[in-house]
């Protein structure tokens, strides 16, 4: 795959990660 493919899954990777150190209930209760 090209860069683009890498860039799509490093963007998923940190967008996991970032709900999985949120404060979850909080994120979800407020959306």
């Amino acid at each position: 795959m090209g860069p683009a493919h890498r860039l799509f899954v490093a963007a998923g990777g940190a967008l996991l990660f970032a709900l999985d150190v949120a404060p979850t209930d909080e994120v979800w209760c407020s959306a």
